[in-house]
Order: C-alpha cells, then sequence, then structure tokens
C-alpha cells in the first residue's frame, strides 16, 4: 500500500503483509504525526493524540498497527515544495529586477545620475542658448539705481498722556499696512493737537504708502516747521522732491538732514546719486564713500561704479 501523510505530505509504501489487521496505526517519521490507516478503504487520517484506540486496540496491543515506518522505506516529496520554492525566487528576482530598472529610469528622468547622485547640468534653451551674453562696459554711462522710497525713521517719541497712546496705536496700524485706520486715528491727534509735529509726519509717511505724495509734503513741510531739528522730515522731503524732479530743493533738504545728523548714510546716498545725475561724479563718489563707511549697504554696492565712472572721466 502507498499513501501519503496528511499532514506533511511524505510519501510511504507498506508491504500489505505488515498489516495484521484493516486498521493500523504507524507514526509519520517527516513530521512525527501519528497516523490512522485503513487497509481496505485506502484512507489515511491523522489521529492525534497517541495511544488512543482505534479499532479496539491501543499501541501496547501486540496486533497494532506496525511499527513506526523506517525513514529508509519514506519517500518524501519534496519535489514539488522544491518547485514552489524555485518559483517563488524566481519571481522574487524578477521583482527586485524590475524595481531597481524603476528606480533607475526614475533618477535618470529627474536629472539625478544613477552612480554619483550628483545633479544634472541644466539644459539652457530658448533665446538666452542662442546668443552670447553682452559685455557691459563700466566706464560708459552708468546710471545710479533709483533711491529707496523712504528714510528708516523712529517710532513716534513718548508724549503726554492719552495722546500718546493714541499716536502709538496709529503707528502701529501704519506698520501693519492699515493705512485707512492710521489716517483716522493720527487725524484724531491733530483734532487734538494740530501743533503735535510726529502726528504730522506719521500722517505723512501713511500718505507716501498711498501714492498720495502731495498731501505727504504738506505734512512733513508743517512737522519741520514745527520741529526745525527733526531730521527724519527733512529726508522725506528730500526724496519728494527728488521724485518731482526739483533737485536743487531735494539738496537743500538732505543737506539740512546731514547737518543735523552727520551719521545718516541714507541721505549721504541719496545727495551722492543727484551729484552722479548731475554730472558732479567726483562727489558723488565722496558721499558713496562715506554712506557706506556708516554701513548703509546700498550705497557699497553703487561705489564701485561710481569711481570707475569718475576714473573715465579722467
Amino acid at each position: 500500500m502507498e499513501f501519503e501523510c496528511p499532514a506533511c505530505q511524505a510519501v510511504y509504501r507498506i508491504a500489505d503483509e505488515k498489516f495484521k489487521k484493516p486498521l493500523a496505526r504507524s507514526v509519520c517519521k517527516a513530521c512525527g504525526v501519528v497516523l490512522a490507516i485503513d487497509k481496505d478503504n485506502h484512507q489515511v487520517t491523522v489521529n492525534a493524540v497517541a495511544g488512543t484506540e482505534l479499532g479496539g486496540q491501543t499501541d501496547k496491543d501486540e496486533n497494532a498497527s506496525p511499527h513506526p515506518l523506517d525513514p529508509l522505506s519514506a519517500h518524501k516529496n519534496t519535489k514539488g515544495g522544491k518547485d514552489v520554492l524555485a518559483v517563488g525566487l524566481f519571481v522574487l528576482v524578477l521583482g527586485a529586477l524590475a524595481v531597481a530598472m524603476g528606480l533607475a529610469a526614475f533618477r535618470f528622468a529627474t536629472g539625478v545620475g544613477v552612480f554619483t547622485g550628483k545633479p544634472a547640468r541644466e539644459t539652457v534653451t530658448g533665446p538666452a542658448a542662442q546668443r552670447p551674453l553682452e559685455k557691459v562696459d563700466a566706464r560708459k554711462a552708468v546710471k545710479a539705481p533709483e533711491p529707496q522710497s523712504t528714510s528708516v525713521s523712529r517710532r513716534p517719541e513718548s508724549t503726554a498722556g492719552d495722546v500718546n497712546q493714541v499716536l502709538q496705536q496709529g503707528y502701529q496700524q501704519y506698520e501693519k499696512n492699515r493705512l485707512k485706520e492710521a489716517l483716522k486715528t493720527f487725524d484724531r491727534v491733530l483734532a487734538a493737537d494740530a501743533t503735535n509735529a510726529q502726528a504730522h509726519f506719521w500722517r505723512g509717511r501713511t500718505y507716501i504708502k498711498q501714492e498720495r505724495y502731495d498731501d505727504a509734503l504738506a505734512d512733513f513741510s508743517k512737522a519741520l516747521k514745527l520741529k526745525p531739528d527733526y531730521s527724519e522730515a527733512c529726508d522725506n522731503l528730500g526724496w519728494l522732491y527728488m521724485k518731482r524732479g526739483e533737485l536743487d530743493t531735494s539738496l537743500r533738504y538732505l543737506n539740512q538732514s546731514i547737518a543735523l545728523n552727520p551719521n545718516n548714510g541714507w541721505a549721504y546716498y541719496n545727495r551722492g546719486h543727484i551729484f552722479f545725475n548731475s554730472g558732479e561724479r567726483q562727489r558723488a563718489l565722496k558721499d558713496a564713500e562715506r554712506a557706506c563707511s556708516l554701513g548703509y549697504k546700498t550705497a557699497c554696492q553703487v561705489y564701485e561704479r561710481y569711481r570707475d565712472a569718475a576714473d573715465s572721466e579722467g
């Protein structure tokens, strides 16, 4: 009789003469389970509990099933398992190769080298790639950059009581670009005290943000009249007149600002800008150098160009 172990599919062959009765029990050497063997019906089942009665017999009965099967007579069905394992390994290898190829394709598509990991060189297309870059001669006519729109201004100084609180509120609204609210707040201060120079100044600054330059000019003029040493008001007046093209008036206010505050790099820079556009290259160079030494970085950037232009004049 030939049969398989239901638990591990090991194949056994047992000669019929070894069966003393149609029902017998033996032990699978491959997995150790107890097997119930029905010779006549050619059926084999697992009898998990050793020593249980089977057909009125026990393991201790001399007529019980044959001795445990000799491993040499067992033919374990490993071929099928090996085939399954081989197929599994083959599928696994194919999957790994597919992942590797996909990753390589992705890295090439995104411009990254597979082995070096360094970004690929950017390809330049369009008009920029069709013509060489033009060289610029710094000694030729150099146009100075536009001056900054406003100077650096301090926050409002402390004044008496409630007026100071309202003024500070307007300043905070100005800083947050809530310009309509800021205007109303500065109007409240000036309604209570029309001689408040700081309220005129900050309302003028708000007007500049709104590009209401004529209104700003009036407020800065009023602030300077009320407070003759108000250097920041001079700065803004200098810039506004420069924007209007009234360079002589702009210079007058920038000179006044520098006289009030000799460390005002912004004023030196803008005065140098006027000098440069007026053809006074040496004076422009001097002001740019001074502004740069005071920490005004924009002046440091234009200094070299001013110097080249001045040198070209001899």
